[in-house]
């Protein structure tokens, strides 16, 4: 027997496990933790909650252009998808199929003809890009993120949270180290 094993006792054998275990359970809690309690912290000031619906639409418009342009489409192959992502049944009423002259419309003439909610969440889809809600939500201090970008936070706040626990096995470790010394003095002592 070596050394090393003969001063093993026989609860520290299934420590190990038990430690991973352990571990593994505190990781899933605190990723549950992190996605449940997350808070929506706003910077914006008070006198900025007012907001300016002409300027919004103006900046809606800009930022659905922006989208269709970085997407390399056109208005015309914009006004023919989006039509295909929403269905228009016979009895409907509150919305109409969108023309390449309305969708002109909507974005040249932004404050006289003002975008759809179902338009803007239309282009957001067409185009892959979230930037026009993303300058609606930043007027109260917030943004948009995709799931992407939202396992990227996860990600994040995981590594922090491995960390705190490395930084807490490591002192647990040398914890048991000190005794481990402590009862191999004893027994060399008592030999």
């Amino acid at each position: 027997m070596s050394p090393r094993q003969r001063y093993i006792d026989e609860r520290q054998l299934g420590l190990g496990l038990a430690f991973e275990r352990s571990v593994d359970e505190c990781i899933s809690t605190m990723s549950d933790m992190a996605v449940q309690s997350a808070e929506i912290q706003t910077d914006t000031a008070p006198e900025d909650l007012v907001i300016d619906v002409d300027e919004l639409y103006t900046e809606l418009a800009f930022e659905c252009k922006r989208a269709i342009r970085e997407a390399g489409m056109s208005v015309e192959q914009v006004a023919a998808t989006v039509n295909n992502v929403f269905s228009f049944g016979e009895g409907e009423t509150t919305a109409n199929p969108v023309s390449v002259a309305v969708l002109r419309n909507y974005l040249s003439k932004p404050t006289t003809n003002r975008l759809p909610i179902w338009v803007v969440l239309a282009i957001c889809i067409v185009t892959g890009n979230h930037s026009p809600f993303d300058a609606v939500v930043r007027r109260r201090g917030l943004t948009v993120i995709d799931s992407r970008e939202q396992l990227h936070l996860t990600l994040g706040v995981l590594n922090d949270k491995f960390r705190e626990i490395g930084a807490a096995k490591r002192k647990v470790e040398k914890q048991i180290r000190l005794i481990k010394g402590r009862t191999d003095v004893s027994r060399i002592v008592s030999e």
